[in-house]
């Protein structure tokens, strides 16, 4: 009974996601055809969205690349960047979390009980944090990124234990898993990544770096619609932008997700060092950004 149970959580989680994408997609339609506007896709951004969509499912992390891009190209005002970010990665994002899902094996109790943790860690974060100065969490979650990023590499260089094999954890680990999982995600309304930190965490707990993927990225696909829906309805947001993205990414996450399945561990876990480094870096230079900015200043947001 708990193992057929068990069988039937990851389709169920996935039916979920697929649920919240689908209402992101009728909102949009809804909302062209109350206002007529024109929603044929820019070549050039659908193809860097390929690119950047496959690194995403490396882990590397979608916000802060496409932030970057956005702002290059000046495709979409500062303020409305996070909107446009949630928004167009809701519609890609459920074909991301199923193909990582069904091609790597993870503790489906694990998987539903992180997810779970991160989204009331969001819920509860939105409320929590808005008296925290941003950053200077940044900056600690920066150097804790750093430091994990160097136990790690001691790891990969065989002077420490370099993590585990394992696709599931025991009953403390999995709870450390939780709180680790609501914790990042609270932190996400600060602009700090959810990939880096629960990926190094869970290999760090003994978890395959493989299977955190499903984690990480099953949680950030349950986030991004939820909290889109209010979004779709701001005019501003360029819906051919959002609908670039979303052509674009789908190339990009059926290449890269071939990819981790294939991966050697050694090369994932030095891939898991890179990803870190680089969130790391990122931290800081938002931090930095934020240290400096005038105080009438609207700040980037940086995830």
């Amino acid at each position: 009974m708990v193992q057929s149970v068990q069988q039937w959580l990851p389709p169920a989680l996935i039916l979920v996601m697929a649920g919240l994408s689908l209402w992101v997609a009728l909102l949009i339609a809804a909302r062209v055809r109350r206002t007529h506007e024109p929603l044929r896709p820019d070549a050039e951004v659908a193809g860097v969205m390929a690119v950047i969509w496959f690194f995403d499912t490396l882990g590397i992390g979608s916000f802060a690349p496409s932030t970057a891009y956005y702002k290059l190209r000046k495709l979409v005002p500062d303020y409305l960047i996070p909107a446009t970010l949630l928004v167009a990665s809701s519609l890609p994002g459920p074909l991301q979390a199923a193909l990582i899902i069904g091609i790597i094996k993870v503790d489906p109790v694990l998987l539903v009980l992180c997810i779970g943790a991160a989204m009331l860690g969001a819920v509860a974060g939105a409320k929590m944090v808005r008296r925290i100065p941003p950053a200077k969490v940044r900056l600690v979650m920066a150097i804790g990124l750093i430091l994990a990023a160097v136990a790690m590499t001691l790891g990969n260089l065989h002077l420490m234990p370099a993590g585990g094999h394992a696709t599931s954890l025991p009953p403390a680990a999995t709870a450390i898993a939780m709180i680790a999982s609501f914790l990042f995600a609270s932190l996400m309304n600060l602009g700090i990544g959810f990939y880096a930190p629960t990926l190094i965490t869970l290999s760090l707990l003994g978890l395959d770096p493989q299977a955190a993927f499903p984690i990480m990225i099953g949680a950030v696909t349950c986030l991004c619609p939820a909290a889109a829906i209010p979004l779709v309805k701001r005019r501003e947001i360029d819906l051919r932008i959002v609908i670039a993205t979303a052509i674009g990414a789908v190339p990009g996450i059926l290449i890269a997700a071939l990819l981790v399945r294939s991966m050697p561990l050694e090369i994932l876990r030095w891939l898991v060092v890179v990803v870190v480094i680089y969130a790391a870096s990122t931290l800081i230079r938002s931090s930095t950004e934020a240290e400096n900015a005038p105080l009438d200043t609207p700040l980037p947001e940086n995830s």
